[in-house]
This record gives structure tokens, sequence and C-alpha cells, in this order.
């Protein structure tokens, strides 16, 4: 399973664009808010499979909540902007919430750095991926960016590459 994954467009469609003409290879594309506008313009023009959730400055959209999780096959997959979380202060709270959730992997946007973090629970010993693929605007003296995630299972077990592209 590949997967495209958005954040923080802020209007600039044409990089919403690129991105999905660059992973035309991918199953699903992911889109993690401020800017629900330009996914779905940039999405409609590609047969590609969608989740998305709205973002802090996605304030009169309706239809999308503000974190979700989505099943795909045996993971569970928990999607949101991360506003709600306080990612800017820390992960704590999201970590919490996606090991709540039994959730193999997290990915956030609103901070608009690229990141990416193995964690495992010390309760449970539950082991996650958290990815924040930037921001497909540019902002905060970061180029623009979006992200790849390939899941490649192996028996039982499955890895999760990560990867970014620069737009």
């Amino acid at each position: 399973m590949k997967i495209l994954v958005l954040s923080d467009s802020h209007g600039n469609v044409r990089n919403v664009e690129e991105a999905f003409k660059r992973c035309r290879d991918c199953d699903l594309a992911v889109f993690l808010g401020d800017g629900i506008g330009d996914f779905e313009s940039a999405a409609a023009q590609f047969d590609i499979q969608t989740a998305a959730v709205k973002g802090n400055c996605d304030i009169f959209v309706k239809d999308y909540p503000e974190t979700r999780v989505i099943d795909i096959g045996k993971y569970r997959i928990m999607i949101t902007h991360g506003h709600r979380f306080g990612v800017k202060y820390g992960l704590d709270t999201l970590k919490k919430e996606a090991y709540d959730r039994n959730c193999d992997i997290v990915l956030f946007g609103h901070t608009h750095q690229r990141e990416e973090i193995r964690a495992e629970s010390g309760e449970t010993g539950k082991k996650i991926v958290i990815f924040n693929p930037g921001a497909a605007s540019s902002s905060y003296g970061e180029k623009p960016s979006f992200g790849r995630i390939h899941i490649i299972e192996s028996g039982k077990s499955f890895s999760v590459v990560c990867s970014y592209g620069d737009l």
C-alpha cells in the first residue's frame, strides 16, 4: 500500500496538484488539514481514493472531522491536523490518543515541519509510526513538501517506509 500524505497547503493548489502527479502510483491520498479546498480541487483530477481532515484554518468546512481513524486492511491509521493535540508543544498527547485508539500509524500536520518518529508504549509495548509531511505551502523558511508512506507486509508483521518530496 502506497499513501500520498499532504498537509497545510493554505491556498497553494498548484503544489497539491504537483504532489498528485508525482505520486500517481499511490493507492490513497491523505490530507491533514488547512487547505481542504485545494485538496478537493486537485483530487478531482486524479483517480485515487482519498481521506481528509480539517485543520484550524478550515473554519467554514463542515463536512470533515478534525481527527479520524481509517482502517486499511489490518492497519489502523489516525489522521489529524494536530492542533487539538498541541503538537506545536510536543507529541505526548497525540501519542496517547494513538495508543488509546490502537493505531499503528499517526499522520499529523499543523507544525509545517517534516517529522518522523518511531514510538513504543511503555505500558503495552505497542509500536507506532508518527509522521508529518511538512507543508505543501512554503512557510517558516521550509521548502514546500509532501510525504509518501509505503506499507510493506511480510507475513504477520509489516514495515513502514516514510519519505519526503520537495515541491
